[in-house]
């Protein structure tokens, strides 16, 4: 049942089991056993994160451009609206570690991811490299908007002198959506998030000049 579809339901694979051989095994015991057998049959997570060197040497030879991004991803950024938005999250459960990543929007409105990068922790050096790597292979172009939350590691990643992401020709901006959802939770004020949001999209004498 596993090698027909390896997503099949733990709750599946118990009915199964109870079907053929009249006994009632607990969701834990089916689940370890569902893991060995995908194993077996795939192979590990380990022996699939040590084949990741040898795939990735694969594409740069498909497409030798690949250095620090996917050339597709380059491509399509060069089609999308001017600014791009940054953010890092954890992984939990059994593998550790910090997802960093950069997504764009299309002419659509489409959210399209165009820069990922899997790091151990999510310092001010992970932040340099990624964001360094970006401007130069992804963004080069003038007059690119970023936008992120308030971390103290992109700040400082991105006003460092040789980032490539200072004005004029660059920007950086906070994510109002992120600001609102921490005054919520410091003031408990139900309301206070709309207004927070509504004040920032509101235009002003400065904005518009």
């Amino acid at each position: 049942m596993i090698k027909t579809d390896s997503s099949v339901s733990i709750p599946v694979l118990q009915s199964a089991v109870h079907q053929s051989y009249h006994s009632k095994l607990s969701y834990r015991n089916v689940w370890m056993v569902k893991q060995k057998v995908i194993a077996k049959i795939y192979g590990n997570w380990e022996e699939s994160y040590n084949r990741i060197p040898a795939l990735l040497q694969a594409l740069q030879e498909c497409l030798p451009d690949t250095i620090h991004a996917f050339p597709p991803c380059i491509e399509a950024f060069k089609r999308c609206k001017p600014f791009v938005y940054v953010d890092g999250t954890y992984l939990y459960k059994k593998y550790k570690g910090v997802l960093l990543i950069t997504v764009a929007q299309d002419g659509n409105n489409n959210i399209l991811p165009i820069d990922f990068s899997l790091v151990e922790f999510e310092t001010t050096e992970t932040w340099t490299f990624f964001l360094s790597n970006l401007r130069q292979h992804v963004t080069p172009k003038p007059r690119i908007l970023i936008i992120s939350d308030r971390s103290r590691a992109i700040c400082t990643a991105i006003n460092a002198p040789h980032s490539g992401w200072h004005p004029p020709s660059e920007y950086h901006v906070y994510c109002i959506r992120n600001m609102a959802s921490n005054f919520n939770l410091w003031f408990k004020l139900a309301e206070g998030k709309g207004y927070l949001v509504n004040v920032a999209y509101s235009p002003s004498k400065e904005c518009c000049d």
